[in-house]
């Protein structure tokens, strides 16, 4: 019982006050457990917890810089488990 994997991909060059301020909404959605990134052509919610993976990479070279930095999360299970059932009785 899998569900598609649905994907946003937005990529512009941006002044940095318009980075900065993509950031900012990203803290504030973080801080509110609700992030929505949406273009005209794509749209999606996201829902992250209290606890999630960070991870941040620097790189330099004669070609130029890069910043690279990646939030990730797993959805806790809704499902309930498959009821058990144990009987030491004799039939």
């Amino acid at each position: 019982m899998s569900k598609k994997t649905k994907l946003f991909e937005h990529e512009v060059m941006q002044d940095k006050a318009s980075v900065i301020a993509y950031l900012k909404e990203l803290i504030k959605g973080l801080e509110k457990g609700k992030i929505t990134l949406a273009d005209s052509k794509e749209k999606i919610s996201l829902a992250p917890p209290e606890l999630m993976q960070l991870s941040l990479k620097g790189k330099r070279n004669n070609k130029g810089e890069e910043l690279r930095f990646r939030l990730t999360w797993k959805h806790a299970r809704s499902e309930k488990a498959p009821s058990l059932k144990v009987d030491s009785a004799d039939d």
